[in-house]
């Protein structure tokens, strides 16, 4: 019995892609591009203190303003960006807005921190904040790293159509033009 290969695997992905009547798959990957980049944060600053932050608990002493780096799926500098955060142990606030004229929507996370726990205090509907897992530290210089185990989901189901935190708005708008 004769095994089909790694470009027998191909060949038959490609296939399928081309029988499966999608017209144009330039914003599907666009859309996983995007989702592949809400997964991580990695962002230099200027702040002092530091904090940790597991879902919605968030516990420190810090008050930092993100520079550079990517946050919510998106590289940026200082000009495009509002980022500050202000903990005291189990009290704070956090803002972050990030708009990406160039996808159509951004992200955004306003919340007061009363107790270690954020509550919102507007309509971002950003869901996803709830499942983010970071660490913000420095002295001067600062460097905030983090991981969202939500938005590794929202990634995953993507390839296959399913979008949890309806964030896919490339293939919509492509599929609106058809």
């Amino acid at each position: 019995m004769k095994t089909i290969g790694i470009k027998g695997l191909m060949m038959v992905c490609i296939a399928a892609l081309c029988m499966s009547g999608c017209a144009n798959t330039k914003g599907y990957f666009a859309d996983r591009v995007q989702d592949a980049g809400d997964i991580f944060t990695a962002t230099v600053g200027i702040g002092a203190g530091a904090t940790a932050k597991v879902g919605p608990l968030n516990v420190g002493l810090l008050a930092n303003e993100d520079k550079a780096g990517l946050r919510g799926g998106a590289f940026f500098d200082s000009s495009s960006i509002t980022a500050k955060q202000y903990d005291a142990l189990a009290v704070g606030t956090t803002k972050f807005s990030i708009m990406q004229p160039a996808i159509g929507h951004g992200k955004c996370v306003d919340d007061f921190k009363l107790f270690g726990i954020g509550i919102p205090t507007n309509n971002c509907k950003e869901n996803a904040n709830l499942f983010q897992i970071e660490a913000v530290a420095g002295i001067g210089p600062s460097v905030r790293l983090g991981f969202n185990p939500a938005e590794a989901l929202d990634f995953t189901l993507g390839w296959f159509g399913i979008d949890i935190f309806k964030d896919d708005v490339n293939h919509k708008k492509l599929q609106s033009k058809l």
